[in-house]
């Protein structure tokens, strides 16, 4: 293709791709050779299930993820490559129970890795049993990697609703230390940091929690600063009247330092808001109709965002176009339509008031996703 083309192409009824770019090129396969199995994790004569390997990431010169061979539960592994460096860090819950949740996957910082384990502590691991360690109690908690520090937010029940503690670790337990305190609501109200999310947004660290019943609270910080803090100080977020859509999580995104998610307001309008964790800095960028479905959402209900560099993309509906495309920089004039790739009302996806398995099978997209991939010039949109 040439320059600024646009392409559809319909494979079937199932399958749809739309490319947005400047051109295509075939990708050249550099391996030495054909793949091979590396080691058959979950082996045994009478075991025909699979590990169900997930959550691969990268640390230095080790790939971490987590697997079930059918002796210990779903644990964190580890390989380099060879089979003799493919095999379990360590028995996290001993026996058959899992360490691990499966939708568990370890985040790299520095040399090292670091996961939520089952009961919600954070853990460390340089790939040696011995390395592998707890860092910070707390249930619940949230991690991010910056550089070769780690960012945990834990939960604290000591009082009648929950509080949160942001700490920063070098992944040394002597270095591992609490730097701020975000309070919980009053006694007596409802509860805004449930269901909290941590969000590393360019230089600028987010903590958001929504209790679904008009009470969205978000708290914002200075990489920077937090990385030189070596005290615990408290910290005041800032309580918007939204309330999330969608499973009382809040959707996130990034543009930037800024900080996108979706809510819907009073009269339960969905609408993409943005936020730099002040009161004047935090308004909708896209707001919501009053029947619109404005974001897409996969058979599995789950929305999603694309985060390229300093914007953000995602599927929308703004009840003219249908859902198609669209992109934001965290600014008004910077969110807008990207491409209205089927011309209409219904869009990329003409199923997408509700999850409608019976419009699903009269489209002849059952179990359809669609989904977004960057491009060096562009934007990929697949259907199948």
């Amino acid at each position: 293709m040439g320059q600024n083309t646009r392409c559809a192409l319909r494979l079937g009824a199932p399958i749809l791709i739309v490319l947005i770019a400047a051109a295509v090129h075939a990708v050249e396969d550099a391996s030495d050779g054909p793949a091979y199995l590396i080691r058959n994790i979950a082996h045994g004569p009478d075991r025909e299930e699979s590990s169900e390997a997930r959550g691969f990431v990268g640390a230095r010169d080790l790939v971490f993820f987590t697997a079930e061979d059918g002796e210990h539960g779903r644990e964190l592994w580890r390989t380099d490559g060879t089979p003799g460096g493919t095999r379990l860090v360590r028995d996290i819950v001993e026996g058959p129970d899992d360490g691990l949740a499966r939708s568990t996957t370890p985040i790299a910082f520095g040399d090292m890795a670091a996961f939520t384990a089952e009961d919600g502590n954070v853990w460390r691991s340089d790939g040696s049993a011995e390395g592998t360690f707890k860092l910070v109690d707390g249930g619940s908690s949230l991690i991010v990697g910056f550089g070769d520090r780690l960012f945990v937010v834990s939960a604290d029940w000591s009082g009648t609703n929950l509080a949160l503690v942001l700490w920063r670790s070098d992944g040394t337990r002597e270095g591992t230390i609490p730097l701020r305190r975000l309070p919980a609501s009053e006694a007596g109200s409802q509860d805004c940091w449930e269901n909290p999310s941590l969000e590393l947004a360019g230089d600028r660290l987010y903590v958001i929690g929504s209790s679904g019943e008009g009470c969205t609270r978000i708290w914002a910080g200075d990489v920077a600063e937090l990385l030189a803090a070596d005290a615990l100080e408290s910290a005041l977020p800032i309580d918007l009247p939204l309330s999330s859509s969608f499973d009382e999580r809040p959707l996130l995104g990034t543009a930037g330092n800024v900080l996108l998610f979706v809510a819907s307001d009073a009269e339960r309008r969905v609408g993409l808001w943005r936020s730099d964790g002040t009161a004047e800095g935090s308004f909708p960028l896209l707001p919501g109709a009053d029947t619109t479905p404005l974001f897409y959402r996969d058979s599995d209900w789950e929305p999603h965002f694309l985060v390229d560099a300093d914007r953000a993309y995602f599927i929308a509906n703004d009840g003219v176009h249908g859902l198609e495309p669209w992109v934001s920089d965290g600014t008004l004039a910077g969110t807008r339509l990207y491409a209205n790739v089927v011309p209409g009302p219904t869009g990329v996806f003409p199923c997408a008031d509700e999850i409608d398995y019976e419009c699903e099978r009269r489209e002849g997209i059952e179990n359809a996703h669609v989904n977004l991939f960057p491009r060096e010039s562009g934007l990929l949109i697949a259907r199948s």
